[in-house]
């Protein structure tokens, strides 16, 4: 009644952005005595529907905008060289530190030997952890938060403006700063506690008793009523870091975050990659003539430190820092539209 079906592929469309091209799709020919049946009982008209509704539908899926450019500026991020030299050196911190625990602890007996969280680079007893929070924001700024600024300068703003939208180009600008702050920070602190869970045993007498109520550091610091979550450290040690691992990493995207606001009003990469570096050791100046100033970053970044920390000058601190990264918004994207 009709012949044999021959597939016909048919190419849809190439999406610059996301660099991927939509599945092929299969049509077939008939004979013409079995289109003209179907034309007149209306059955090609129905599924035709049926089919282009389902398709639209999943184009439209596979297609988001905003999941387009997000992927784009995710895609941007990890092709940055500031990324990957803030990666560079955590790795290089985190294996550094790692490495002269075991050669200072290499001659003690296995009992001897240090616990993980004790050995691990970024508690507030060891002694390379003020530098690396005195560096935090700068290795935070210089993985992503030029890339506005370098998209101005090269005559890249404005097409990009007008192929995604000022709301979808600053919402998935935003995200993609952050995260390069985030991840940098995050992954240091978790390959040196990684490495140091497989090299050191869990339970030790270096600088723990046989029970964690018996270490003397308990007593002269855990046992502080200005301890900040004890609860959580006698509980879990690793989970006690863990929540200060996130803590530090997050204010890390913000400082990215608000260098990257800031780009819009001075438009000096030198300026971005800084500027939080400034604000924090500003706060640090003002600590030293005021010893109560609450917003004393550092002494929150750390786990274990032995400080007079409170709970209201910690949320304090991630208020200003969260207010100093977002109160931007209200006036970057009216900045945007003059790029146009």
């Amino acid at each position: 009644m009709w012949s044999k079906a021959k597939p016909i592929k048919k190419k849809i469309s190439y999406n610059q952005i996301s660099g991927r091209q939509f599945s092929a799709v299969y049509f077939y020919t008939f004979s013409s005595d079995f289109v003209n049946f179907c034309r007149y009982f209306g059955v090609f008209s129905h599924f035709a529907t049926l089919y282009y509704r389902r398709n639209f539908s999943i184009c439209m899926e596979r297609t988001d905008p905003m999941k387009k450019c997000l992927r784009y500026q995710m895609r941007l991020l990890v092709r940055s060289p500031g990324f990957w030299v803030a990666m560079a050196f955590g790795v290089l911190y985190a294996v550094g530190y790692f490495v002269a625990m075991c050669l200072r602890n290499i001659h003690l007996d296995a009992i001897a030997q240090p616990t993980p969280y004790s050995a691990y680079a970024n508690q507030g007893l060891s002694l390379t952890a003020p530098y690396f929070l005195m560096l935090l924001p700068l290795l935070s700024c210089i993985s992503f938060s030029d890339s506005s600024l370098y998209e101005r300068n090269n005559h890249l703003l404005a097409p990009l403006l007008g192929k995604m939208g000022i709301g979808r180009y600053y919402r998935s600008k935003l995200v993609a700063v952050f995260c390069g702050g985030f991840f940098p920070i995050f992954a240091t602190q978790a390959l040196n506690m990684g490495l140091c869970l497989i090299a050191f045993p869990l339970n030790g007498t270096q600088r723990y008793g046989w029970d964690l109520f018996q270490d003397y550091t308990y007593w002269g610091i855990v046992n502080d009523s200005l301890f900040l979550f004890k609860r959580l450290y006698i509980a879990s040690p690793y989970l006690y870091y863990f929540f200060f691992m996130v803590v530090s990493s997050f204010v890390a995207g913000l400082f990215a975050v608000a260098a990257w606001q800031f780009s819009f009003f001075v438009r000096n990469r030198i300026f971005t990659y800084t500027i939080m570096f400034l604000v924090v050791q500003g706060i640090e100046y003002l600590l030293i003539l005021t010893p109560d100033w609450p917003l004393h970053i550092n002494e929150y970044l750390l786990g274990y430190y032995p400080g007079g920390q409170t709970y209201v000058g910690m949320a304090l601190c991630i208020i200003f820092y969260l207010a100093l990264a977002l109160l931007p918004a209200l006036i970057v994207p009216k900045k945007l539209k003059n790029c146009l």
